[in-house]
């Protein structure tokens, strides 16, 4: 019998097989060490010294276990084989060892980091004479920005408290509102005797009303997968007028097109009270509205909740 298991280098690693009488249903307990031969390989090639590991009867149950208490020694797919002498069956073992296990991964999610350096970053917003800006995402990826290492949000203080060991890492901030250009900070080594501080400058977007009272104007700020700005991103603009709900406004264009800059940002101005249409360009997503009686809005705040594919209209 097989199973596909994984581990963690230097991990203790347990395995509990049961010997069965030869009706394949009754356990079969008294077996000696002895009557078990054990074999180890490693990326299909036989381990000529073996990590040390018992095998022992757990009780009188006819179940046995079998542990290398100090681990498989290297990654890599192990294979862990057991020769049964009473009645020549076979169990056998196929794990992958890793560096790292999912354990690994919580601990980043749950404790905001697995290193040993304290790292306080806070966020700032250069527009607003550098007040702290709360309830910000900050994502830590390695020096070349594919690896994402740990994420937190600032406190009530804009601060994020890390974990971290001492390297060069790349920092996203994300929060609606507020623009960012990733940068680097650089932790140095203390053995974690000594606290690190670093500060992040943000921008807050500051959208100004349009010039006439009639208009509204709408922005949003969109981002790529990777978490940087969507530039030459499109939005389709379509006009639903409809005269009998119009109460005398008349929009005439039907379809206008708007590209998002360099940062993701994009904003127009459409008459207040209009039916418009919103579409994505490129993604499935696509919504009507009403244009707000406001001077600013945000497009994706006025987009709502989802709604029902069905529709109830008058015959």
């Amino acid at each position: 019998m097989a199973a596909y298991r994984t581990s963690k280098v230097g991990e203790a690693f347990y395995s509990v097989f049961t010997v069965f009488d030869y009706d394949l249903t009754t356990p079969v307990s008294g077996q000696p060490p002895s009557s078990f031969t054990v074999r180890f390989s490693l990326n299909n090639a036989v381990v000529g010294s073996p990590p040390p590991f018992t095998i022992a009867e757990i009780g009188t149950t006819g179940d046995y276990i079998i542990v290398v208490a100090g681990g498989l020694p290297s990654t890599g797919l192990w294979a862990v084989t057991v020769e049964v002498a009473y009645n020549s069956s076979t169990w056998r073992d196929e794990v992958e060892v890793r560096v790292h296990d999912i354990d690994d991964v919580y601990d980043i999610i749950v404790a905001g980091g697995s290193g040993v350096e304290t790292v306080t970053l806070t966020v700032v917003d250069t527009t607003n004479g550098n007040v702290p800006i709360p309830d910000a995402l900050l994502q830590i990826y390695d020096d070349t920005g594919a690896v994402l290492i740990t994420f937190q949000r600032t406190d009530a203080s804009g601060d994020a408290i890390v974990l971290l060991n001492a390297d060069t890492y790349e920092v996203r901030i994300f929060k609606p509102g507020v623009s960012h250009v990733p940068e680097n900070i650089v932790v140095v080594d203390t053995g974690g005797a000594t606290p690190q501080a670093f500060t992040l400058e943000c921008a807050s977007i500051f959208v100004a009303p349009p010039a006439s009272p009639q208009l509204c104007r709408l922005y949003a700020d969109f981002l790529s997968q990777d978490g940087l700005p969507f530039e030459k991103f499109k939005l389709e603009i379509h006009n639903l007028f409809d005269p009998e709900a119009s109460s005398g406004l008349a929009v005439v264009d039907r379809v206008r097109s708007y590209l998002t800059d360099a940062s993701g940002h994009v904003e127009f101005d459409v008459v207040r009270g209009t039916r418009i249409r919103i579409v994505f360009v490129t993604t499935p997503l696509t919504r009507d509205i009403v244009v707000p009686d406001q001077a600013v809005e945000n497009l994706l705040t006025a987009f709502g909740a989802a709604t029902d594919a069905f529709q109830v209209v008058k015959r």
